[in-house]
């Protein structure tokens, strides 16, 4: 089906995307499947960790792009007002440091 859904990219020019919204064992072999088979993979997840700490926020890496160089580092984003906007990872690091001392846990400066 990957190889299928490659072809008719290529046919007839355009861009395919894919979106799983799950994480399983057997969407992870998928996923696998993809990252060989298409060309280029652009992850985007919602930051669990973050979340549970309070913190919305989301992220997205270029984890595949043939002939392209690129970053393989997260970019963290939030949507506001219908648009993306990106969020600095200093600003993330100053609310997770807030939300851990409302919590009554102590932050060492640089961590």
């Amino acid at each position: 089906m990957l190889k299928q859904l490659k072809s008719l990219s290529r046919l007839y020019n355009m861009v395919t995307f894919i979106v799983a919204h799950v994480t399983t064992e057997d969407m992870a072999n998928l996923l696998n499947s993809i990252e060989y088979v298409f060309d280029g993979v652009i992850e985007m997840e919602f930051d669990e960790n973050m979340a549970n700490l309070g913190i919305p926020v989301r992220r997205m890496r270029i984890k595949r792009m043939k002939g392209v160089s690129h970053s393989m580092n997260w970019y963290y984003f939030t949507t506001a007002k219908g648009t993306i906007v990106p969020v600095d990872i200093n600003e993330i690091k100053n609310m997770l440091k807030n939300t851990l001392e409302s919590l009554g846990i102590q932050v060492q400066g640089g961590q």
